[in-house]
């Protein structure tokens, strides 16, 4: 028998070509931009979580989850953040689910990979040192 997570990522899989948007050629437009990547946010969810996974397994078609999503995206005027997008696609699967994300910026990214990273001094102060 096989798990939640590879039903699901065999889903996603089997699924993603029959996807197709009424709404003309604007709406399969959009379909096609998005299409991948929040194929790729689901399936990097579906890998960490097995309760998430189970619920894409078990749940909707991909079909009715990017007629949920094109629907955010009209609602909001065609102005919907990409994290709101692969949000809208894991709440149809799994409503109330949140994602979290975490952004840095590296200032100095075009400098070699090679180049050893330099340890930021800390100072531990207590409020005993205060006083």
């Amino acid at each position: 028998m096989t798990s939640y997570r590879e039903q699901a990522l065999k889903k996603l899989t089997d699924e993603r070509e029959g996807v197709k948007l009424s709404g003309g050629a604007s709406a399969n437009t959009v379909l096609s931009t998005i299409i991948q990547p929040v194929i790729d946010a689901l399936e990097s969810f579906v890998k960490q979580d097995e309760e998430f996974a189970q619920a894409v397994a078990q749940g909707g078609t991909l079909q009715k989850c990017f007629e949920a999503v094109y629907k955010a995206i009209k609602d909001s005027n065609f102005a919907l953040s990409d994290f709101k997008t692969y949000e809208t696609a894991a709440g149809f699967f799994f409503p109330g689910c949140k994602i979290r994300y975490h952004m840095d910026i590296d200032l100095c990214g075009s400098v070699s990979k090679e180049a050893p990273e330099q340890k930021r001094k800390s100072i531990t102060v207590s409020f005993d040192d205060l006083f």
